[in-house]
């Protein structure tokens, strides 16, 4: 299964989530060029807008992915969320997530997220570990035409 950086399958009904469902978030704006850390685990959903997820080790940066509206994302002491455009957030506590769970589309749409997520990043490992420049070039490029087509055919 080949999974693109920039192709996300997104979480885009909220309906979905009783009012005492979305009691349980922390609903948040936030404008570009602001950041979320996060000193305990916390999901985010975004409501609106574009992020960038990245891993943080020291001064190194290493960008996992780019989000959009609907994307779920695990954030973690060493990752960091970039707003790239003005956006809305919903946040979460790991320690709260399990209440969740009892809604089974949502939960399904969660684990699907982590799932893609888990296999994008063998992916990214796999191509700097394995692959040439080249390879890596070319598959870069690959997925930003697949992202540039399938957004122009949405």
């Amino acid at each position: 299964m080949n999974i693109s950086r920039f192709d996300h399958e997104n979480y885009t009904d909220f309906e979905l989530l009783s009012s005492e469902d979305l009691a349980l978030f922390r609903q948040a704006k936030y404008y570009t060029s602001e950041l979320i850390y996060a000193q305990n685990i916390k999901f985010i959903i975004l409501k609106s807008g574009q992020a960038k997820l990245s891993y943080i080790n020291g001064t190194n940066e290493f960008i996992i992915n780019f989000i959009n509206k609907g994307s779920i994302v695990l954030i973690d002491s060493d990752s960091v969320l970039e707003f790239l455009s003005d956006s809305e957030a919903m946040e979460l506590n790991l320690c709260d997530v399990k209440e969740l769970f009892e809604n089974e589309k949502f939960s399904m749409a969660m684990v699907n997220s982590l799932i893609r997520t888990t296999i994008m990043t063998r992916q990214i490992v796999a191509d700097i570990v394995f692959g040439s420049l080249e390879s890596r070039i070319v598959s870069f490029l690959h997925n930003l035409a697949d992202e540039q087509h399938y957004d122009g055919a949405g």
